[in-house]
C-alpha cells in the first residue's frame, strides 16, 4: 500500500492532473477521465544479516478516458508527474527510486455504446518499508545517512 500512497500523492498534488484517482478500480458511474492505481507485485531486498528495509513494487497507473486524445494527453501528464526529485518523502513514504518501465494502450468496447480508451503505464518504485525515522540518521551537514546500506542521501 505504501507505493500506492506515494503515487497518489504525486498525482493528486499535480495541478495539471484534473482526473479523479482511484485505487484498484473506477466506481460505477464515475466521471471520466479517471486514473486507477494498482500494485502488481512487491519484492523485498533481504540482506545476509537481516530482513530488508526496502521493497520494490511494480505499480500500474491506468488512465481511462472517453477519447484516445484525452487518454494520451493525460498519460503524458502522469509520466511527467512521476519524474519526481528522488529520494524524497511522499505522503509519509520514503521513495528511493521511480523507474518508468512500459506503456500500453487498450480499448474497452463493452463500455456502453461508445467504449473507453485506456493507457496503462508500469513503474518500478523502490521505497522504505519501515518508518522513516528508523531508516535515516541526520548528519551535521544536513544530509541523511540511509542506515540500511550506508549511502548518504540528500532530502
Amino acid at each position: 500500500m505504501k507505493p500506492i500512497k506515494a503515487v497518489y500523492f504525486l498525482l493528486s498534488t499535480d495541478s495539471s492532473i484534473t482526473a479523479n484517482i482511484y485505487p484498484q478500480r473506477i466506481p460505477e458511474g464515475a466521471a471520466l477521465p479517471a486514473i486507477v492505481l494498482n500494485q502488481i507485485s512487491r519484492v523485498a531486498y533481504d540482506t545476509k544479516k537481516e530482513y530488508s528495509k526496502s521493497d520494490e513494487s511494480r505499480v500500474q497507473v491506468t488512465i481511462v478516458a472517453e477519447t484516445a486524445t484525452e487518454a494520451y494527453e493525460l498519460s503524458d501528464l502522469v509520466r511527467d508527474s512521476m519524474n519526481a526529485t528522488l529520494p524524497n518523502t511522499f505522503n509519509t513514504v520514503l521513495v528511493q527510486n521511480i523507474a518508468f518501465q512500459n506503456e500500453i494502450t487498450l480499448t474497452d468496447d463493452n463500455a456502453n455504446e461508445q467504449g473507453v480508451f485506456m493507457v496503462a503505464q508500469d513503474y518500478l518504485i523502490m521505497y522504505s518499508n519501515t518508518s522513516i525515522t528508523n531508516d535515516l540518521l541526520l548528519l551535521e551537514d544536513g544530509s541523511y545517512l540511509l542506515l540500511e546500506d550506508s549511502n548518504k542521501i540528500l532530502l
